[in-house]
């Protein structure tokens, strides 16, 4: 399901992965000088449907997921990886 919202810009999708809760966090987009950008989900998901989502440019698209490391019965840290067109990604979740 991440995968797919991240590819078709589905944000229904990415509210199933994403707990209403979580934050997105960057250092790489928030102005190049390591400046940390934090977006709650309603944020995140106002920039998702706001772009045009790498499927309707035809973009090749490769994911997956490198490691699940469960730190107790309900939390978990997920490493994954993908690219779509040009751009690679390795997100810490």
């Amino acid at each position: 399901m991440l995968f797919d919202g991240l590819y078709y810009g589905n944000t229904e999708l990415l509210g199933q992965v994403f707990h209403p809760g979580a934050l997105y966090a960057t250092a790489t987009e928030g102005g190049g000088d390591g400046e940390l950008l934090r977006l709650d989900m309603h944020e995140y998901f106002t920039v998702v449907r706001r772009r045009e989502p790498p499927a309707a440019r035809g973009e090749a698209r490769r994911d997956h997921v490198v490691s699940v490391e469960f730190a107790g019965p309900v939390t978990a840290l997920a490493r994954v990886e993908s690219s779509m067109g040009q751009r690679r990604y390795r997100d810490l979740l």
